[in-house]
């Protein structure tokens, strides 16, 4: 009767309505007092006891009134109210100090918990026991909990193997059980929580059966192989667990590829158990008595271990590890380096080898294979590779790897990277990978092979056999030389001893009539730098999400006959026996495989400056030519309207050194979709080619395209306005910053470049650089005879004043013609600038004969060149495109200050459905306008000054908590990156990381993954976030007044909020999130 009552209070309890909170970054459960109260004491007014007990408790000093906290809770009205709220361990605390029938179950239930820890601790195996009552009470099968009590012994098995590996218990088994997860998931254990909507539940309890007998085999796994392997610290410990998950990792592969649906699911215990709940009457029968439990786990290991192990590798005659002699090629892989082109574009820049060197993907290749810099200043244009692994001699790689760059040494001529898997596709962590010799025991005479990815040797990897024929030192290194066969593309791949391991790195190769010779950098010139940063965390590339993006991409069009382009959107069809080819982001070739007489056709995307039509075509053409300096080469012969499913183009005839191609020019949005073909030998291929091409469907996009008409270059620094009639069109790199297009003289354009002054032209006046800039001249004419073309210098003047503030600037006025006939084929108006130790060249170009056309583009050129700045940004006056868009002047304000001025809106009902958005007006050269959420007003965003002026005065106030709320966007970002991890250092600091360091919290995941996956960069604790907070704030601007005052704009498209930094990254915010408005749509806004 009394365990009746004691249940009964209990039962009293779980079934009152306690309302709770979870709090994301404590991880705890947050409940209502008042409630609490109510359900003990059954009282009518639980407030007052509550309010009572609570003065006493403060008069008492009770460490449980300190631990009180106020939060709302929803009341019955629907409203929130402010209310007590204790978390798990003060209410529990609480609870024994009111004196009611219906607490005493829970006294009862503390003291018993504390006796019962007690007995576990000198005898463990009654915690078995009690865990599986434990289980059983909560209504879980027998069955489920015999597997998950198996499970627990494994875990026990792998963690007394940590302690004795000398692995800290806490964040060392955290980080090594996170290895495990992320080889046998591809997912990290927050991530994994994270699927299965957990919080501070245990994750192995709400695993399926098949999830949990995977993770049970990778635990397994890992056990077993550092008994084998002893590893000796950390970093050790993580490559065998990674090895351990990776096992677990194959089978569940293999499973999803045999079954077609995923292991991993959203599952949880709350689903799983309404499904599993079975009522046992004998569930006593379970309970294992003695050493029975310990020889019962020891079977099922043994089984669940090998069984699985078999499903893992079928076939296998060995697991991935270290490579030997005969199998080394395994250890190879080709590099792709991508960066991105002029037009931002992700493309492959460069190809060669590299070696496998640990079970974890870290690969080691030449710094010139890896290495892309800019020519202004040689420094580093970020990149992100493609790895593809040799799987057998005779196959092509495979592709569906990626890496970051670790460290690099131009001098060593040395890099590192890390691989890094592509969800679905690659296991970066089951690798073969070959040991390094690190004694120089090598003789001349001894024999080596080389392996690598030479051009001349196909797609599939070559090896060559040869003897070392001779030694050297040169620029501080050891060298070896061979004579084995060394070609372009083997650099960075391995050059091996019989016994397998890498005594160098193919660097060279030099050929003569006489024979060629390869050389070879010593693995012991190198093994100290390899030492040295080989256990570096990889800074995060931000072309990362792009690089995986393609290769998912690649490998999709393997087994599909559509390809799809999202932006600009549009597919291509192709016969099944045909295949595509996706090397880079603009461009797809389709072909019949290894059919080398076969046709072929390839699309390409141009980036213009602004929206293209039919009318473009010819004179996009000729400017790239002329941009390239190859007007004197290429001819337009014809041109014929098509059109391609009801999209008008070109079919443009181009004769060229007496060659003719036929090009299809197809207009779409700001691109123009370049398609070229040929037919193959005796036009075989004729009918298939034609169906390719127009298989082609553009389809519509809710993505718009904003015109920019305002550019800021950073080093050196200037700063232009365009107006309406020309378009700004940014260029990737510092070196040729920007390309501006005339939209009304399209022959018409205007090339940025700058240039760093050598020590020798530093010292030249502008009359000194004048003469040195003619003299090129004239020396060019002397070489470019040979392909009829030469040009005349019609005027120069070493002092000419450009603007107010320019007044003493180079300038050369020159005509570019045929040598031959004399024909004019370009007219240029160059300025050389002056700005510290950089020139900046501005080149209008106006290509054709008709000098008339050059007159008429040079007034609007000249307009275009008195907003040119090379000072700071600052206030400059700007012309207004409508009496929408105020004047900002330097003198209509204080000195450095920017004035903002509101527009009142006309139309409500059209305010109320773009307050605290951004619009842009699409017709009229891109003006974009703030649309305040509250005030019926919207503001012009003329500058980066106007911007930001806008953003800083109708900033609110807000406190770093309730700013966490709010989830960070990490696109559209710029500035200064010190860490390489995406995230510029003034939003490090906004946010609280380490704008030094990519991974502030060390959990191995850098800060702008954890960011980008709702994670917390700078702990454990979990994210912040709440769901719908954001949704009360959105299009405002907040000002974080615990902090510097750093400014954020809360996107009503996505709620996320986005940083506003400097002034050009609020500009370039602003843009960026832009919708477009029409001119009747905005004329009706603001009542014109």
């Amino acid at each position: 009767m009394k365990n009746q009552s004691k249940n009964k209070a209990i039962a009293i309890f779980e079934g009152a309505q306690i309302r709770r909170q979870w709090d994301e970054e404590k991880e705890l459960w947050y409940f209502s007092v008042v409630d609490v109260v109510g359900a003990l004491t059954g009282s009518t007014i639980p407030k007052r006891y509550w309010s009572d007990l609570k003065n006493k408790l403060n008069q008492e000093g009770s460490e449980v009134y300190e631990k009180i906290v106020q939060l709302k809770f929803v009341a019955k009205d629907g409203k929130y109210y402010a209310s007590d709220a204790a978390d798990t361990e003060t209410m529990l605390r609480l609870i024994q100090s009111i004196p009611s029938p219906n607490a005493e179950p829970f006294k009862l239930w503390l003291a018993r918990v504390g006796y019962e820890r007690l007995e576990e601790t000198a005898d463990p195996e009654l915690a078995i026991n009690r865990a599986l009552k434990t289980y059983l009470q909560k209504g879980y099968s027998p069955e489920w909990v015999n597997q998950r009590l198996k499970s627990i012994e494994i875990r026990k098995a792998l963690t007394d193997e940590w302690e004795k590996r000398g692995v800290k218990e806490g964040l060392e088994f955290a980080i090594l059980t996170d290895e495990i997860t992320k080889a046998w998931t591809g997912m990290t254990t927050k991530e994994y929580k994270r699927l299965k909507d957990l919080k501070k539940e245990n994750l192995r309890d709400n695993m399926t059966n098949l999830e949990l007998v995977l993770n049970m085999l990778a635990e397994t796994a890992t056990t077993e192989i550092s008994e084998k392997r002893e590893p000796k610290n950390l970093d050790e410990n993580k490559t065998v667990a990674r090895e351990g998950g990776s096992v677990a990792g194959n089978a569940r592969k293999d499973i999803e590829t045999k079954t077609g649906k995923s292991v991993l699911t959203n599952k949880n215990a709350k689903i799983l158990r309404g499904k599993i709940l079975k009522k046992n009457n004998h569930q006593s029968n379970i309970i294992f008595r003695g050493g029975e439990i310990k020889k019962y786990m020891r079977k099922i290991i043994s089984i669940i271990f090998f069984a699985v192990l078999a499903l893992a590798l079928p076939g296998s005659v060995k697991a991935a590890g270290l490579a030997n002699a005969d199998n080394a090629y395994q250890a190879i892989v080709k590099i792709k380096t991508y960066s991105l082109s002029v037009d931002s574009a992700l493309i492959p820049y460069a190809q060669g080898s590299g070696v496998i060197i640990s079970g974890s993907g870290l690969v080691l290749t030449n710094y010139h294979v890896v290495s892309l810099t800019d020519p202004l200043d040689n420094s580093d244009f970020p990149t992100v590779f493609q790895i593809c692994v040799t799987k057998a001699i005779e196959q092509e790689p495979d592709c569906n790897y990626a890496a970051k760059l670790i460290n690099q040494d131009e001098n060593l001529d040395i890099a590192l990277l890390q691989m890094q898997s592509v969800s679905g596709l690659s296991l970066s962590d089951n690798l073969f990978y070959l040991d390094l010799n690190t004694i120089d025991n090598t003789a001349i005479g001894d024999k080596v092979t080389v392996l690598g990815y030479p051009a001349i040797g196909g797609d599939t990897v070559t090896i060559s056999k040869g003897s070392i024929s001779g030694k050297s030192e040169k620029y501080d290194e050891k060298w070896i030389k061979t004579d084995a066969v060394v070609s372009f593309g083997d650099s960075g791949g391995a050059t091996i001893d019989v016994n397998g391991k890498v005594i160098g790195i193919t660097t060279a190769a030099y050929s003569d009539y006489l024979g060629s010779l390869g050389y070879v950098n010593n693995i012991v010139s190198l093994i100290g730098w390899i030492s040295a940063h080989r256990q570096e965390t990889p800074p995060a590339s931000p072309l990362m999400d792009r690089m995986l993006a393609l290769v998912r991409k690649q490998e999709e069009i393997k087994t599909s006959n559509i390809f799809t382009k999202d932006y600009p959107s549009f597919t291509i069809t192709k016969p099944a026996d045909w295949d595509f080819t996706y090397a880079n982001e603009v461009s797809v070739r389709v072909a019949q495989g290894a059919n080398e007489e076969g046709g072929d056709v390839s699309f390409s995307l141009l980036k213009k400056a602004y929206l293209m039509s039919k009318d473009n075509i010819v004179p996009e053409i000729k400017r790239a030519f002329n941009a390239a300096g190859k007007s004197s080469l290429f001819t337009i012969t014809a041109e014929q309207d098509i059109t391609i499913n009801g999209y008008s183009g070109k079919l443009v005839t181009i004769s060229s050194l007496g060659e003719i191609a036929k090009l299809y020019y197809i207009p779409y949005q700001e691109y123009l979709i370049l398609i070229t073909y040929q037919y193959g030998t005796d036009d075989q291929d004729k009918t298939v080619v034609d169906g390719i091409i127009n298989s082609l469907r553009l389809k519509s996009t809710s993505q718009t395209f904003t015109e920019v008409h305002e550019y800021s270059n950073a080093t050196p620094k200037f700063y232009i306005t365009a107006g309406s009639d020309w378009a700004i069109l940014p260029r990737v790199g510092q070196a040729e910053p920007l390309l501006i297009m005339s939209k009304t003289i399209k022959p018409a354009y205007v090339l940025f470049s700058v240039t760093k002054l050598s020590a020798d032209l530093s010292s030249l006046d502008n009359q000194g650089y004048l003469d040195y800039q003619l003299q090129k001249i004239k020396e060019a004419n002397q070489i470019v005879q040979a392909i009829d073309y030469k040009i005349d210098v019609v005027s120069s003047n070493a002092h000419y004043k450009l603007n107010d503030e320019l007044t003493d600037v180079i300038k050369i006025e020159e005509i570019e013609k045929l040598n031959q006939s004399g024909e004019p084929l370009t007219y240029d108006t160059e300025y050389y600038i002056r700005s510290g130790d950089y020139i900046v060249h501005i080149n209008l170009s106006v290509y054709g004969k008709d000098k008339a056309v050059y007159d008429q583009a040079v007034p609007t050129f000249n307009e275009l060149m008195q907003t040119l700045s090379l000072k700071e940004l600052k206030a400059l006056a700007t012309s207004a495109p409508t009496s929408a868009a105020p004047t900002t002047s330097a003198n209509s304000a204080p000195s450095g200050q920017t004035v903002v001025q509101a527009i009142p809106v006309k139309d409500l009902k059209m305010y109320n459905r773009l307050k605290g958005k951004i619009i842009v007006r699409t017709q009229f050269g891109g003006a974009a306008y703030y649309v305040h959420p509250d005030k019926a007003v919207i503001y012009y965003l003329g500058r980066p000054e106007s911007a930001f002026a806008v953003m800083r005065e109708n900033g609110i106030g807000i406190s770093n908590a309730n700013l966490n709320r709010i989830a960070v966007s990490v696109d559209n970002l710029s500035g200064p990156d010190t860490d390489k991890d995406g995230l510029p250092d003034l939003l490090e600091g906004a946010i609280g990381t380490d704008s030094k360091k990519s991974d502030t919290d060390g959990d191995y995941i850098d800060d702008k993954t954890e960011i980008k996956s709702g994670l917390n960069p700078s702990g454990a604790a979990k994210s912040s976030v709440v769901a719908n907070y954001s949704s009360k704030h959105l299009g405002k601007i907040f000002l974080q007044i615990e902090t510097a005052g750093e400014a954020w704009y809360v996107n009503p498209q996505d709620g996320k909020r986005y940083f506003l930094g400097r002034p050009v990254d609020a500009f370039k915010l602003m843009s960026k999130l832009g919708l477009g408005i029409s001119e009747n749509d905005f004329a009706k806004l603001i009542g014109e």
